[in-house]
């Protein structure tokens, strides 16, 4: 895994199942907010669709 002089690993390097064990506080909340907006129901954007 590649990492910057920082420690910080560069993410596109990095499979889902990697991702997925990293523990970093600042990914761990994006990741939630990405999981928790995929439950939530979507805005339609395409509503004309349903009116006919």
């Amino acid at each position: 895994m590649a990492e910057d002089p920082d420690g910080v690993p560069d993410l596109l390097d990095l499979d889902l199942e990697t991702l997925r064990e990293l523990d970093h506080p600042v990914l761990s909340e994006v990741l939630e907010g990405l999981r928790t907006r995929l439950g939530e129901p979507s805005e339609t954007l395409w509503a004309f669709n349903s009116a006919f």
